[in-house]
């Protein structure tokens, strides 16, 4: 098996291709790659890494790579395409889309790969705002003592707060539980923020183009009076 892959691929993934009897050519950001003219590939992908390009030099930069494969595709050098993003409505996508359609090459992506992170990363947010994290690394970088009105300070937390010579601030912090969240497109990404949100008490209000009863939200709205309802909830 013979691939055409951008970093990191064959650095990171090194014994687990050599396992498959993967060999690996690097696609470099450039869109250049070092192969013989009639180097043939059984699978080609452009990683997620490559998306630093579109900060560095805009659509321009990030286009490179993929109109280096999508030539390469219309030439028939590549029998199969993975792109590495759940959706495909990215306009940086649609010629290599148009390339393999037009040759015929297979063309995969991974659709919901980035429920479970994206929800994770949502989640944590909101417990930061609600538990003041910032607030609390603040304090815990200038040795200010500081606790919440849920907790009293009595026995060991007395002693070790007499250490901080009066620098004492009481943070009045927010049960995420008292929450609600609203879900603007309650797609993968938004069915598993729903469960997240679920399991830490709070309530949920979904919003789509068509509403329909869905797990873990409370109610789900659509149309135009269903999101200014959302978002004055």
């Amino acid at each position: 098996m013979h691939l055409l892959c951008t970093s990191p691929i064959k650095e990171n993934w090194a014994e687990e291709l050599t396992a498959l009897g993967a060999t690996v050519t690097t696609l470099e950001f450039d869109g250049t790659f070092e192969a013989a003219d009639d180097a043939k590939f059984d699978g080609a992908m452009i990683t997620s890494e490559a998306f630093k390009l579109y900060f560095q030099g805009g659509m321009s930069a990030l286009s490179v790579p993929y109109d280096a494969l999508s030539a390469l595709v219309r030439s028939g050098h590549v029998a199969w395409v993975h792109v590495c993003a759940s959706g495909l409505d990215v306009p940086v996508f649609f010629p290599l889309m148009r390339a393999c359609h037009e040759t015929g090459t297979t063309l995969t992506h991974c659709p919901g790969v980035y429920g479970i992170p994206i929800a994770q990363y949502c989640i944590g947010h909101m417990l930061s705002v609600c538990r003041m994290i910032p607030q609390h690394a603040i304090n815990q970088a200038s040795r200010k003592c500081a606790t919440t009105t849920q907790t009293r300070p009595s026995g060991r937390l007395r002693n070790d707060m007499a250490r901080f010579h009066g620098r004492y601030e009481s943070l009045v912090q927010r049960d995420i539980r008292t929450c609600t969240v609203g879900i603007v497109g309650a797609g993968g990404i938004g069915a598993e923020l729903a469960k997240l949100s679920k399991a830490f008490g709070m309530g949920t209000i979904g919003w789509r183009r068509n509403a329909a009863p869905a797990p873990n939200y409370d109610e789900m709205l659509s149309g135009p009076d269903g999101l200014d309802r959302l978002l004055s909830a």
